[in-house]
């Protein structure tokens, strides 16, 4: 098939403005009502994570065996090896989630207390689950055939590793071939000095079987910015082709969508625009049509359900493309476009709901003396520029005492938390900043000190080194024999037993001079006896301890 530009001149082609509104009007849905295309791919899902990726290759064998039935058994051969292709690239590029973020990012759609009612079709899955969309060897639905491909797009970008650094690119080829198939992938991830992103993928395949060759081709492009701007606009345009050739048979689409979405305070979608074209041309032994359309959609708060459609044209065709050729290659163009458009508008709310583009600096107060009170200044800044952020930051305890204010409504500003009375306590502050510029979640720690020690030290010949794990409560010290008995406590009592029908008694103090939860020592005082040679020995002294904290998993007993 010849290029779209060649084919203009030589095929009569109708510009949209010689069109009549009664021609218009049968061909489409009526302007200003909702989008019900738009809508029934919103409620296409992404199954488990053991089911296959969709084949760009053999959606475009199965478009191009609607006028060459004879390649229709290309279709599954393609798909197979596109499928590994896709896994290897997906192997070399992806990583995991930010600890700070993995929360957000859990999926490539909104949590479930953001996403509207129409988007509970994407449920919870691993980023790269949701990548896995029904495909295999019977066709996919008529018109929503290359939504699956195109949606692809979108969600192979979050798959890949994350950018976040100015001026990275990244590319990577992956070539894969069985048995008279070869197919190469292509990819390209990138950020600008501007702070805007850039992705590209490409994946062409080559088949033959008993003597006939069939080419396919697809090329996607997204960039623009995830990050919303400081007036919470987001611009991001996609560009797709899907192509198939075989002999004097061929089918090619090519699609293009900017999408434009304001952000609200609470970094939701509060109004969203599209505007769409689609170009589709197929044709056999000479005779081939060409049908270009464009559209305009817009929906509010995220719902894609709301969606209204207008500025429906037919932008130029061939004088020999019936009504039915029209109608056909507009529906199956603006699906797939439908479907590139939720996928990178997914794919950029993610990043933006997912910390990607703000975070909050706040210092955890960590060690801290019992029932002291801690200020802890906290700002939101945006990953990328630097700048600060007035936020509102939602703050939430998790543990004892008490943190204050819950809410800041526009950050900077500045918490207070109050530690519990006593050592060995431990606290979560969770904070999380929203803003039209994006969520950030941060946890930070705190901690009255640990009640767990390795007790060493004595007196002459008496020598323990024990672990204790909480010396608040009751604990023994043993050593040569020797087993002394603590009441528990900073201060109290203790008694012993030993050989010889030794015994003693006293009392201890302990002391930590760098302050609660740190290292100290301890000091016991009493009196003692012992046998031997049938007379009794008494004495008394002072035992010195040094108390080293102990972190992690604790086990009481003699240290190993």
């Amino acid at each position: 098939m010849k290029n779209s530009k060649t084919l203009l001149p030589a095929l009569a082609i109708l510009l949209c403005v010689s069109l009549s509104c009664t021609f218009l009007k049968s061909k489409f849905a009526g302007g200003e009502k909702p989008a019900d295309e738009f809508r029934k791919v919103a409620k296409l899902w992404p199954v488990g994570p053991n089911a296959p990726m969709v084949s760009p290759g053999a959606v475009a064998v199965r478009k191009l065996a609607e006028v060459d039935p004879n390649v229709a058994s290309f279709a599954s051969d393609i798909e197979a090896v596109e499928r590994r292709a896709m896994k290897k690239v997906i192997a070399a590029n992806s990583t995991e989630p930010d600890a700070n973020t993995k929360k957000e990012k859990a999926s490539i759609v909104p949590s479930e207390q953001s996403r509207p009612a129409v988007m509970a079709f994407a449920r919870p899955a691993p980023v790269p689950a949701s990548l896995m969309f029904q495909a295999g060897d019977t066709p996919l639905p008529g018109t929503i055939d290359g939504v699956f491909v195109a949606m692809l797009a979108g969600g192979f970008k979050a798959m890949i590793a994350d950018v976040d650094a100015k001026n990275f690119n990244k590319k990577d080829s992956k070539t894969e071939t069985s048995e008279g198939t070869t197919t190469t992938m292509d990819m390209e991830l990138g950020t600008t000095e501007d702070g805007s992103s850039f992705f590209g993928m490409g994946m062409k395949t080559e088949s033959t079987k008993n003597g006939v060759k069939v080419t396919t081709e697809m090329q996607a492009k997204i960039e623009g910015n995830d990050c919303p701007t400081a007036e919470g606009q987001v611009q991001i345009t996609v560009k797709m082709r899907l192509a198939a050739r075989s002999g004097g048979a061929g089918y090619t689409q090519d699609l293009t969508v900017f999408i434009r979405i304001q952000v609200d305070d609470n970094a939701n979608q509060s109004a969203t625009t599209l505007d769409i074209t689609q170009a589709t041309s197929r044709g056999k032994n000479g005779r081939e049509t060409y049908v270009e359309t464009g559209e305009t959609l817009k929906y509010s708060g995220g719902d894609f359900g709301t969606g209204t459609q207008s500025n429906q044209r037919v932008i130029q065709k061939t004088d020999n493309a019936t009504d039915a050729e029209v109608s056909e290659g507009r529906a199956s163009g603006m699906a797939a476009a439908y479907g590139a458009a939720i996928g990178a508008i997914q794919t950029a709310e993610s990043a933006w709901k997912g910390g990607k583009c703000i975070k909050i600096e706040a210092t955890s107060p960590g060690t801290v003396e019992p029932s002291s009170g801690i200020e802890i200044p906290v700002k939101v800044v945006h990953r990328k520029e630097g700048s600060e952020i007035a936020a509102k930051l939602d703050a939430t305890l998790s543990g004892e005492t008490s943190i204050d204010p819950n809410l800041i409504p526009k950050t900077p500003g500045t918490l207070m938390y109050i530690a519990p009375g006593e050592t060995g306590k431990s606290a979560t502050i969770k904070l999380k900043a929203t803003s039209r510029r994006g969520i950030a979640i941060l946890d930070l720690t705190a901690s009255t000190g640990t009640n767990s020690y390795r007790i060493s030290g004595g007196l002459d010949d008496w020598y323990t080194d024990t672990v204790v794990c909480d010396i608040t409560k009751p604990f023994t010290l043993t050593g040569g024999g020797i087993a002394v008995k603590f009441s528990g406590g900073l201060t109290g009592t203790y008694e012993y037993t030993g050989p010889f029908s030794g015994q003693g008694h006293g009392t201890y103090e302990m002391s930590f001079p760098y302050g609660s939860g740190k290292n100290g020592e301890m000091v016991g005082r009493g009196p003692g006896s012992v046998q031997g040679g049938g007379k009794t020995y008494h004495g008394s002294g002072e035992e010195r301890y040094s108390l080293m904290t102990v972190d992690g998993p604790c086990v009481d007993g003699p240290r190993q």
